[in-house]
């Protein structure tokens, strides 16, 4: 907890721990952002798994232009105190979690690493509205293909970028998914 940092660490105040750590760690984060870039849409074509392509009728070969699976790009959220403010009650709850959350946007690459992780927002912010507030589009380059699940609604803000959007079928009251 900052308490027990700023006991630690000769701290008095709870809000002078608070400001210490927070510009640490946006030290850290530049930091860490300056030694582990965003890959390259070649780099990822040529780690991305073959089978992707295939499943995607797509060719394989890692070496030509064309459409490069990218991302694939979900919303997490953590549980936070509830706040005594209502208002700040009322924007930090997830009807999804059902209780206060931070929620956080983050993109993987097709190997499975974290290539991209947003800022924290509160619980009650849409898919949409923390995709396009986070950054992340900025991030798209043409031909880069994001897979997303339903609660995404961001498929005409990433064709303004030239980006394709593959989401999964989204299935209805009695009805069954075939192989």
């Amino acid at each position: 907890s900052l308490e027990a940092a700023g006991a630690l660490f000769g701290v008095g105040a709870l809000s002078t721990a608070s400001r210490t750590f927070s510009t640490w760690a946006r030290f850290i984060e530049r930091r860490l952002l300056d030694l582990h870039p965003l890959p390259s849409a070649r780099a990822v074509r040529i780690a991305t798994p073959k089978n992707y392509y295939m499943l995607l009728h797509m060719d394989p070969d890692t070496t030509g232009p064309g459409p490069v699976l990218r991302y694939f790009l979900d919303a997490t959220e953590f549980q936070s105190q509830k706040p005594s403010n209502v208002h700040a009650n009322r924007t930090f709850f997830s009807t999804y979690k059902g209780r206060c959350t931070y929620k956080f946007l983050v993109a993987l690459s097709p190997a499975g690493h974290i290539v991209w992780i947003s800022d924290a927002y509160p619980g009650r912010i849409s898919d949409r509205d923390i995709t396009i507030h986070s950054g992340f589009l900025d991030i798209l380059e043409p031909l880069d293909i994001v897979v997303v699940d339903k609660g995404f609604r961001i498929l005409l803000d990433c064709a303004r970028r030239h980006a394709t959007i593959l989401m999964p079928p989204v299935k209805r009251d009695h009805q069954k998914f075939t192989s």
